[in-house]
């Protein structure tokens, strides 16, 4: 069976978490565009989250959505890339229950890099 469940959230993720927002050189513009797609990412993961019922998945989200009011890049200049990382990471948790509670294993991004043009990730989780 070929089919990926949540495959829009996980392509989505993915396409954040390999985005140019996260190198040591990312510009402005690549923060703010970051921090639009984190929004439209959240609506829909908020959409899928509340079809599910998972307990587990709705405190994620909702981790993600506090760390996204602290990610606006004019409002927090300083922090805006580790909060844009965090709400993402909290994303990512809500993601991975969703997919549990269907009895599938993890999204693991690390698994599609191949398709994405990788320079370097600050924030790669060391396992």
């Amino acid at each position: 069976d070929t089919h990926l469940l949540y495959a829009h959230l996980q392509e989505a993720h993915d396409r954040l978490y390999y985005g140019p927002w996260r190198s040591s050189s990312a510009s402005a513009r690549d923060l703010r565009r970051a921090y639009h797609q984190l929004e439209f990412y959240l609506g829909a993961m908020e959409r899928e989250v509340s079809k599910s019922g998972s307990a587990q998945a709705k405190k994620y989200l909702e981790k993600a959505q506090g760390a996204y009011l602290r990610a606006h890049p004019r409002s927090y200049p300083d922090t805006a890339r580790l909060n844009l990382d965090h709400t993402l990471s909290y994303a990512h948790h809500a993601l991975n229950c969703l997919l549990r509670r269907q009895g599938s294993p993890d999204h693991d991004a690390l698994a599609f890099e191949s398709y994405y043009d990788i320079v370097d990730i600050p924030f790669r989780e060391i396992t």
